[in-house]
């Protein structure tokens, strides 16, 4: 079953439930834009997930499910919120902040092949929860940060995406997609760990 597919059944399955989440059903839409193509092709492969923000922990459960090897993990300030599934096989839940560089404790040396940012969407701590985390990616693991704010009108000298990429890397990507479902905030930025682009 391919990610698309998986979106498929968030939007027009008696299982909705299970997947609520911004990523896909024409919100974001972000599975069918960009992650159905990244994923699909990995999927066999990917052994270890990492998602920021966590709320309900319906990403969570979507991942666990589609990369059927992976372990998935989540970190929030607030895990009590998490009621995505009560099968939390393979979901492991840290409650912390992401900037914070004593959560690297809690992953025991593990190496992640995607780590996706949809926690605070506040630049700086997007930036400081990418320095802190970027270091976990396998070579070859993807970065994705969700989700990039429009800029502030009132006095902002750049803008969140300026920010982003004078704080991190050379070798980022940005994905631009608001202007398919007009979303303000319909931006992603992608980091290769590894690779220079």
């Amino acid at each position: 079953m391919s990610l698309v597919d998986l979106d498929k059944i968030d939007a027009n399955d008696d299982r909705k439930d299970r997947y609520h989440t911004d990523k896909c059903c024409g919100f974001h839409n972000y599975i069918r834009l960009l992650y159905a193509g990244a994923f699909d092709p990995i999927r066999d492969r990917v052994t270890h997930v990492l998602e920021l923000g966590v709320r309900e922990g319906y990403s969570h459960a979507l991942w666990r499910d589609f990369f059927t090897l992976a372990t998935v993990y989540g970190v929030d300030t607030d895990i009590s919120l998490f009621k995505a599934t009560q099968d939390t096989t393979r979901i492991t839940l840290i409650q912390g902040n992401a900037a914070d560089r004593g959560i690297v404790d809690h992953f025991n040396g593990v190496q992640f092949d995607i780590i996706i940012d949809d926690a605070s969407h506040i630049v700086a701590e997007q930036v400081a929860a990418f320095n802190n985390l970027h270091k976990l990616l396998k070579p070859g693991g993807h970065y994705y940060i969700e989700d990039i704010q429009p800029q502030d009108l009132v006095d902002a000298t750049l803008t969140p995406i300026d920010e982003l990429r004078k704080a991190l890397p050379e070798s980022i990507i940005v994905h631009d997609l608001r202007d398919v479902h007009k979303i303000p905030d319909n931006v992603i930025v992608e980091y290769v760990h590894g690779i220079q682009i």
